[in-house]
Order: structure tokens, then C-alpha cells, then sequence
């Protein structure tokens, strides 16, 4: 007999890390969708609740779906690297484990998937504005605007009409260009390292769709991952970002910026300014 791993569509990567007043809900809300055809990947981050722990295997063993990983606390950016390595699914999302999915997304993003074949889609969250329903094929210029507004964290018109553009969890990854760019959470940064790895999805996308639909629920005010919307242009006055959200506004207005070689080149000075990191997390495909 096969000892093959099978091959699903969806890889969700779920992250635990002692999320134990959670992690029931987000689990029932990922086991419990029509579709079934899917696989989960649910990483145990070092917690030091056991139950978590129990909990997890036991699934594991009641749901042939069911990857399960414990492994020693790095983080969640490394921890989603980890199921990224291990995912054999066609499209990646990931779920925080104090968060969870509305009833029949699955149904709804094969939906997306099968209409649109994208290499991402970006859908709607329980916050902002779903007044008006979207989704659309984003074309070249809207696709700078987004990948813009993801640099310089102006993403208060996508959260207005119900998206959040620089987190990694209300959207669809085709797999293959992740692998393919060598795409991956940096572990050596811990402020936004979300954004950067959406900007560098949106950078090698040829294909990015936007949809509203309420996919995607965040946990306001939890114990391990707060996740009261906080827009960073909010805070522009901080002293140690104030120069460089002013430098990037103002080639914002340029049109030179429209063209990708000054794209990367701006997305280099901000990793060396804000992180020192020189350029340690421009992939090296997109290196000068």
C-alpha cells in the first residue's frame, strides 16, 4: 500500500500557542465546513498548557485530515513556515488560533478558485464596511495601488470597505508561487512581518483578486494576540517612523514609483532603515 501523503486543495495552517480559551472555536469552525476535501496543519508552538497538547493529538487521530506538529517555541513567523513546508495543498490560508472562519468559506473559496484560478485572494474581514459587495480581477494599476498602500501602510481604504491587506490571514496563496520565490515569514523581525511577506505575494502574483465577503473573523481583545484593528498611519508621529512614512508618501506622489525597479529599490532602503537588516528579507530573485 501507498504511503503517499495525499494531495488536497486548501492547506490551513493553524499556529497554536497556549490559545486554550480559543482554539475549540477555531478548530469546530475549520472541522466543521461542507467541504471536506481540505487538509490542516495545526502547529503546536511550544505551548505549556498540555491540553493543548491532548487536544491536538486526539484530533490528529479522530481526522485522517489532520497534520499534527509540537514543536519547540520560535515564533509564530517561523511556526508558518513550518506549515508552509509541510502543506501539500494547491492554495495556503492560514488561521490564527484565536480567530476563525465563517460557516461554508471553503464552499465559497473553491468558488473564487475555480472562477478565477489567482495566485491570491484577498478576502473580506469581520471589520470596516461590506455595504457594497466586491469582487473583482485586480488589473496592473490597481495591483501597484495595492502593493503601494501594503509598503507604506496606507491600507485604510481597503479596511473601509471591509479588507485587510497586510496580514496574511484572510487570504488564499497558491502554493507554487510561494515555493517558487522562495517566499517566507521572516524570524529575525517582529514588527511587520506580516506586511512584508504579503508585499512580496503581491510582487510575484500575476494574478490578485479582492472579495469582501466576510471570510475571515478576528478575536477582538485576546490573551495571546490582540487583534483590535490598529492602523499604523495612525501613529505617523512616532519618532522612529515619522521621517520614513514621510519619505515613502512623497514618492508615492511620483509616477516614477509606478515603475517596479524603484518598487524594489524603496522596499530595500526600508528593510536597511527600519529593521538593519540589509535587504535580509528582499528575496534574492529581486535583488538588484
Amino acid at each position: 500500500m501507498s504511503t503517499d501523503k495525499k494531495e488536497y486543495g486548501i492547506s490551513v495552517i493553524i499556529p497554536c500557542y497556549n490559545v486554550e480559551k480559543y482554539v475549540e472555536e477555531t478548530l469546530k469552525s475549520v472541522l466543521n465546513q461542507s467541504f471536506k476535501d481540505y487538509e490542516i496543519i495545526c502547529l503546536n508552538d511550544g505551548s505549556t498548557d498540555k491540553w493543548i497538547d491532548d487536544r491536538l493529538q486526539k484530533l490528529k487521530n479522530e481526522d485522517s485530515r489532520v497534520t499534527y506538529i509540537k514543536k519547540q517555541n520560535s515564533g509564530v513567523s517561523d511556526t508558518r513556515n513550518k506549515g508552509i513546508e509541510i502543506a501539500t495543498g494547491k492554495y495556503i490560508m492560514f488561521v490564527d488560533a484565536d480567530d476563525y472562519i465563517t460557516e461554508g468559506s471553503i464552499n465559497y473559496i473553491l468558488s473564487s478558485i475555480n472562477k478565477y484560478n489567482a495566485d491570491v485572494i484577498i478576502y473580506g474581514i469581520n471589520q470596516g464596511i461590506h455595504e457594497k459587495e466586491i469582487r473583482k480581477s485586480l488589473n496592473d494599476i490597481e495591483k501597484e495601488d495595492l502593493k503601494l498602500a501594503t509598503l507604506a501602510f496606507r491600507t485604510h481604504k481597503y479596511y473601509d470597505i471591509g479588507i485587510n491587506i497586510d496580514g496574511p490571514c484572510n487570504k488564499l496563496f497558491k502554493r507554487e508561487i510561494i515555493i517558487k520565490n522562495n517566499i517566507r515569514f521572516h524570524t529575525d523581525i517582529c514588527k511587520s512581518e506580516d506586511a512584508i511577506f504579503d508585499l512580496y505575494l503581491y510582487e510575484c502574483a500575476k494574478s490578485i483578486v479582492i472579495d469582501n465577503k466576510v471570510i475571515y473573523n478576528y478575536t477582538i481583545g485576546t490573551d495571546t494576540n490582540t487583534k483590535e484593528y490598529n492602523i499604523l498611519y495612525d501613529n505617523l508621529n512616532d519618532g522612529d517612523n515619522k521621517g520614513r512614512f514621510d519619505a515613502i508618501n512623497e514618492c508615492l506622489a511620483s509616477e516614477e514609483l509606478r515603475d517596479m525597479v524603484t518598487l524594489k529599490k524603496l522596499m530595500e532602503s526600508y528593510a536597511v532603515e527600519d529593521y538593519v537588516t540589509k535587504q535580509l528579507f528582499v528575496p534574492e530573485n529581486m535583488r538588484q
